[in-house]
Parts: C-alpha cells; structure tokens; sequence
C-alpha cells in the first residue's frame, strides 16, 4: 500500500513538473509574442495593422456591418494617419450613415492625401449630387472618369445633366455606363426613361425589353416598359 501511494504522488509530481513547464513555456511564448507586436510598432511597422484594420473594415462595410467598420477605420488611421484610403472609405461610411459634414470633411483629407484616388471624387460627388450642388458633382464624376472611367461615375455625371436639363448628354453618359457594363439592367432603365421622356419610344422600348431581359423579376421594368409600349400606341 505505501508503494502505490509513493507512486501515485510521484506520479502527481510529475504532472504537475509538467503543467508548470508547459505554463511557464506558454508565457514565454506570450511574451514573444507580445515583444514581437510592440517591436514592430516601434520599428515603423504600424502600417501593417493599419492595412489589416483597413481590409476588415471594407469587409464589415460589404456586409452592412457599420458600426464594426467604423471601429476597424478608426484603429486604421490611429496606427497610420497617412493613409489616404482610410479616410476615404471612413467618409463613404460617414455618407452611408447620412453624416454628410463628417463625410465631407473625411473626404477632403483622402483626397489631399491622394489627389489620384478616383474613388474619393466618386464618393464626393455622390454627397454634392445629394445636396444638389451639381456643378461640384459634375467636376468630380468628371475628374473620377478622368482618373479610371467607371459606369458609377458616368451614371453619376449623367444623373447631373439630366437636373441640368441636358438629356442628350445625359444618354450619352448612360450609354459610356452601358459599356463598361453591359449586364447592368439598371443602367438601360435609367436611360430607357430618358428615350420615354423625349418621346423616343422605339429607343425607350428596346431598353425596357433589355432590363426585363438581364433581370425578369423587377417589376418596374416590365411596367416602364408596357407603358412605353402604351405611349407609341397611342
């Protein structure tokens, strides 16, 4: 009996040898861990966190997640200021949540920061076109399309010449947006209710006939289109 009870304490002793270097293993590894953090910090490494706050915060903006972006951009520019994207997507997220001076002032920073980001003069001009200074939105869809052409800007800077009463330039916007991206449906409705608006109804209908056909289950699209159709019978 006394040897199973020396063997089980040795036995314990043993164990518990081995919890404590396992213990004291893993605070080394902690602590390396945490001295490897701390040291990227302060060999000017910041940016890397800066970056990966970045990316999770355009993945929480993609899933409507708004709050978790806002904390991801805000830990973004704290470890690196500089970054011109940061704010740019901060003020996207400011104008998502209809806070047009915090957007506006977010978005003047990236752009002072990066006067080549299309994305921010995009942005921008959605916020001016919101407030109905089209002349501002006009200037920035403008300068976005100069710096990398896209069909949200031509949408953008058609939208403007229609409120400028300009439906001719206007279309022809809407048809550069076609272009770029000819399966979007919403781009031919918009355009096929100018055609409808200038009595251009052949125009109007094949647009119509094009949106039910990309996108079948959008009920406007076959309504516009069936008036359309009511208009050049008439």
């Amino acid at each position: 009996m006394e040897d199973n009870t020396q063997n089980n304490e040795n036995k314990n002793a043993a164990h518990r040898s081995v919890l404590n270097m396992a213990l004291a293993i893993a605070g080394v590894i902690a602590m390396g861990l945490l001295f490897k953090w701390a040291l990227n910090i302060a060999t000017g490494k910041k940016d890397q966190y800066a970056e990966k706050y970045l990316i999770e915060a355009v993945e929480y903006m993609s899933n409507k997640d708004y709050n978790e972006a806002m904390n991801k951009l805000n830990s973004s520019i704290k470890f690196d200021s500089t970054n011109a994207y940061a704010y740019i997507y901060r003020g996207k997220l400011y104008y998502l949540q209809e806070k047009q001076d915090k957007a506006l002032a977010d978005l003047n920073t990236g752009i002072a920061k990066n006067p080549d980001a299309d994305e921010a003069y995009l942005y921008r001009a959605d916020l001016f076109y919101l407030r109905e200074d089209y002349s501002s939105a006009f200037n920035d869809y403008s300068k976005s399309i100069e710096i990398s052409p896209t069909a949200d800007a031509y949408i953008g800077r058609g939208n403007v010449y229609l409120n400028m009463n300009n439906p001719t330039e206007a279309i022809a916007n809407y048809t550069q947006a076609i272009e770029l991206t000819p399966d979007n449906a919403e781009v031919y409705f918009i355009r096929g209710n100018v055609y409808n608006q200038q009595g251009m109804y052949d125009e109007a209908i094949a647009d119509f006939t094009k949106a039910v056909e990309l996108n079948p289950d959008e009920k406007k699209y076959s309504q516009n289109l069936d008036f359309a159709n009511k208009l050049k019978n008439e």
